[in-house]
């Protein structure tokens, strides 16, 4: 495991947040491994994983989606969801659309262990449903150089798999606003398939400059007219 940490100050910050994080995820035996790079802008966002880039222009309202091997892309316009209120189900009825409503469980701080030269911290997160299970453990430094922990915070809560857990490590979160995750090791039991262990790594987080016109559609591609 590896984590950089290239800022000499916490307070001048030039330039734009250069991320780049490892992500695996075990099922069946398999696994898959990915790195994800993002740029962060004020409310403009680059993501890269492997062909597939999403830039998200929140001053325009939409974002772009552009897959490299066929030089397309579409755009979607950005809407705020609305939470809906969660109708109870028959689990019975339900097969393969079923998903688990756990009742969470926070164990903090956990032990400890020394990542890149920084004693980390440990907070599980478990829940525990009638026919499913979810472990969920985030590695903490205790001192962040960065100011706004925001976008590095949104995103692990959105790689999470339950809305519920999200909210909770969100939560969580804010109660550190100090620390930095670096790691998060993921565990979930379902009772339809077999167990899925994932794990996310930041590998870089800086401040540098950004790439010329990287948060605006790149010239030369095909825009995809039926693709919703």
């Amino acid at each position: 495991m590896i984590f950089f940490v290239f800022l000499l100050s916490p307070i001048i910050l030039l330039g734009e947040l250069h991320v780049i994080l490892e992500s695996s995820r075990i099922y069946r035996g398999i696994t898959r491994a990915n790195q994800s790079e993002y740029w962060f802008s004020g409310k403009n966002v680059y993501r890269k994983r492997g062909n597939a880039i999403t830039i998200t222009r929140k001053d325009l309202e939409l974002s772009w989606n552009i897959d490299l091997s066929t030089n397309t892309y579409w755009e979607e316009k950005i809407v705020k969801e609305k939470k809906l209120k969660k109708e109870k189900e028959d689990t019975r009825a339900l097969g393969f659309q079923y998903e688990p409503s756990f009742d969470w469980t926070i164990r903090e701080p956990g032990e400890k262990k020394e990542i890149d030269g920084s004693m980390c911290f440990a907070i599980t997160v478990e829940g525990d449903d009638d026919f499913a299970e979810s472990i969920t453990r985030i590695w903490l430094s205790p001192d962040s150089p960065l100011e706004d922990l925001r976008p590095i915070n949104d995103i692990l809560t959105n790689s999470m798999y339950n809305q519920g857990e999200s909210e909770i490590v969100q939560k969580i979160l804010k109660k550190y606003p100090k620390a930095q995750w670096v790691s998060c090791e993921h565990t979930i039991d379902n009772p339809i398939a077999p167990i899925i262990r994932s794990v996310i790594t930041l590998k870089k987080v800086e401040i540098a400059a950004a790439p010329a016109n990287i948060f605006d559609l790149p010239p030369g591609l095909e825009k995809e007219k039926n693709k919703k």
